[in-house]
């Protein structure tokens, strides 16, 4: 899932809209992640909704209340093939809804994010269409086995984010740890990582704005422990016609994004590209690329 919480992706403003596009069109490929969408929008009116008894609000911090709107796809490394790539990452797509809070504490300089994702796997999830019309409208080569997608299912996941300042040097380089931890019905994983921030920026931990321009580039590396991913292994509630065996899953896995950001008033732009290792035995390396837009206010 997309994390939108982490330090370099602060932004000061109370309310504000943002939007992520993910492709592996930025790396020159068309297969595994394929295609990431989130429209985020955080504002003190949701503090309202009733999931607010599910996310923690600590003590001493101040808190954003926000609510995004996520989609994902992936595919196997070949789309023109109509068969079944047995060994190969099936198709897939999600779709969710999720409340989330970001809990930001400055005297402690941490940051404590949850979120819950509630949604659909399958052919419900639109991936299909979504990605067919895509390649349509481009004259592009057309996906020819979505018919084999993991199956319709429910999505009930819960995340847990933590992010603690270790190191902020004049406002020109800051270090930060991270740790991870998703729950549920799309995916069980756990991971602990390392953040570097470069450039001309206000601490991420200060809760009013200091700096009207900002630009600068991170590096955000992270390992993890998997025990389920349901966009390989399929639901828990559905049986699909083609998945990719447990004892197939990489236990282990390493992500890295890079990236840059540039900041004018409540203006917010970012470009990066990501990296990650392989997800199952029979799998390879991937890599992906984006943009982000967003406006604070």
């Amino acid at each position: 899932m997309i994390n939108n919480a982490v330090s370099y992706r602060n932004i000061k403003q109370e309310n504000y809209v943002r939007h992520d596009y993910e492709n592996d069109f930025f790396t020159a490929t068309d297969k595994y992640y394929t295609q990431g969408i989130n429209m985020e929008v955080v504002t003190p009116g949701f503090a309202k909704l009733p999931t607010r008894f599910l996310l923690l609000h600590p003590a001493g911090s101040k808190v954003k209340y926000g609510l995004a709107l996520q989609h994902n796809a992936f595919t196997p490394t070949n789309i023109t093939d109509a068969n079944i790539r047995y060994g190969d990452r099936p198709y897939a797509a999600a779709a969710m809804l999720q409340p989330f809070t970001i809990s930001t504490s400055e005297a402690r300089r941490e940051r404590i994010t949850t979120m819950l994702s509630l949604g659909v796997t399958g052919q419900i999830a639109g991936g299909q269409w979504m990605q067919e019309t895509i390649h349509r409208n481009l004259n592009n080569v057309m996906p020819e086995a979505w018919q084999y997608q993991v199956n319709n299912d429910v999505i009930i996941n819960y995340r847990l984010y933590y992010e603690k300042g270790l190191v902020h040097l004049a406002d020109v380089l800051a270090l930060n740890i991270t740790a991870i931890a998703d729950a549920g019905t799309l995916q069980t994983k756990a991971g602990t990582g390392v953040n570097v921030m470069l450039g001309y920026f206000a601490s991420p931990y200060a809760t009013e704005r200091k700096r009207r321009f900002s630009a600068y580039v991170y590096s955000h590396a992270q390992v993890y422990v998997v025990g389920y991913d349901a966009m390989l292994q399929g639901g828990l509630l559905s049986r699909s016609v083609y998945t990719v065996p447990t004892n197939n899953i990489t236990r282990f896995t390493a992500d890295n994004r890079i990236g840059i950001v540039l900041r004018y008033g409540g203006a917010y732009i970012e470009y990066f590209r990501g990296f990650l290792t392989r997800e199952f035995t029979t799998g390879n390396d991937h890599a992906w690329g984006g943009m982000m837009i967003g406006f604070g206010f």
